[in-house]
């Protein structure tokens, strides 16, 4: 048999060219609320991007309890890219 070695790659939006405004973020400490987890990314996307909120830019949070791991829908393409940057860092609640 052939052995194939392949290593992990970043995901990108060019994976996905129909999907376009849901995150799967994954390892969201299960004590976190969905409340809590649409602040943490509204907090994050005020502070990184250039367009000033006039609301959420999340429109929903959803977690698949027990999977460990929820999706996010965001308003625009642009923010879920923003938050797709992210991939690697830690959740901090602030706490």
């Amino acid at each position: 048999g052939i052995d194939v070695v392949s290593k992990p790659r970043k995901v990108s939006f060019e994976d996905f060219p129909f999907f376009k405004r849901k995150l799967v973020v994954q390892n969201i400490p299960l004590s976190q609320s969905e409340q809590d987890i649409m602040e943490y990314f509204f907090g994050i996307l005020t502070r990184v991007s250039q367009e000033k909120y006039t609301r959420n830019p999340l429109m929903s949070v959803h977690r698949y309890e027990g999977l460990g791991f929820v999706t996010l829908e965001f308003r625009k393409r642009d923010d879920a890219e923003i938050c797709l940057n992210l991939d690697g860092t830690e959740f901090s609640s602030g706490n």
